[in-house]
């Protein structure tokens, strides 16, 4: 619940916040499901 907390102040402050970071492979994955369910995340950066 705190994590949550911080992570709602920083987006309320800088309008992000950076809540997982991994391989892209699997960030496409969870890019996909999220755009199922209507929510986005974004930039998506291979690195």
């Amino acid at each position: 619940m705190k994590k949550s907390w911080l992570l709602a102040l920083e987006v309320d402050r800088e309008g992000s916040a950076e809540v997982w970071r991994g391989p892209f492979e699997q960030t496409e994955l969870y890019h996909q499901q999220l755009v199922t369910k209507g929510l986005t995340m974004a930039p998506i950066e291979k690195t």
